[in-house]
C-alpha cells in the first residue's frame, strides 16, 4: 500500500491548481513510485541437522541486497519498520540433504515465529540426493516490529 503525503489545498481562492500544487504533486508521485524498500537475504552454506522432535531449526541468512530504511536485517531475520502494512515473501533453498535423513522435510518462512509459507518434501521422494525447495512470492499482512525468518525441519505436513 502507497501512503501519499498530504497536499494543503487551504487558502486558496480560485479552482484552479496554482503551478506549485501540481509540482508538488508530481513530486508525491514520483516519490511513492520510487519509494520502495526491498531486503534480499541469502542462505550461508552449512550443515543443518533438523531435530528428530520436528522442532524447526533456524536457518544462518547473510544480507545480499538492501534498498531503502523500512527493513532491517536482524540476527537471521529481516524486521519490519514504521509504516509498512504488507510485504512479499518468498524463499528458494538448493541442497538441503536428504539423504539418511529422518523423516519428511519442510521449510518455512516465519512471521513472529508462526508460519506464513512453506514447502514441504516428503521423504519417501527419494533415498540418495539433495532437495531444492521454492516457496512462491506471497504478500503477507506486516506490522511495524514484525520478524520474518526461515525454517527447516523434520516433520509431518500441515496445511496452512
Amino acid at each position: 500500500m502507497i501512503n501519499l503525503e498530504k497536499i494543503p489545498f487551504e487558502n486558496f481562492k480560485e479552482p484552479a491548481l496554482a503551478e506549485e500544487i501540481l509540482m508538488a504533486l508530481q513530486d508525491n508521485i514520483e516519490k511513492a513510485i520510487n519509494d520502495k524498500n526491498i531486503m534480499t537475504r541469502e542462505i550461508d552454506r552449512q550443515n543443518i541437522t533438523a531435530s528428530s522432535s520436528w522442532k524447526g531449526e533456524e536457518v544462518a541468512l547473510s544480507t545480499v541486497t538492501s534498498v531503502g530504511e523500512k527493513l532491517t536485517s536482524v540476527d537471521n531475520a529481516i524486521k519490519i519498520g514504521a509504516n509498512v502494512e504488507q510485504v512479499l515473501v518468498s524463499c528458494n533453498i538448493q541442497g538441503v540433504g536428504h539423504s539418511g535423513a529422518i523423516g519428511d522435510k519442510d521449510i518455512c518462512i516465519m512471521q513472529n515465529n508462526n508460519d506464513v509459507a512453506n514447502f514441504y518434501q516428503n521423504s519417501d521422494v527419494t533415498e540418495i540426493g539433495y532437495l531444492g525447495a521454492t516457496i512462491a512470492p506471497k504478500l503477507v499482512n506486516a506490522s511495524e516490529g514484525d520478524v520474518f525468518s526461515v525454517t527447516i525441519s523434520s516433520r509431518r505436513h500441515r496445511n496452512l
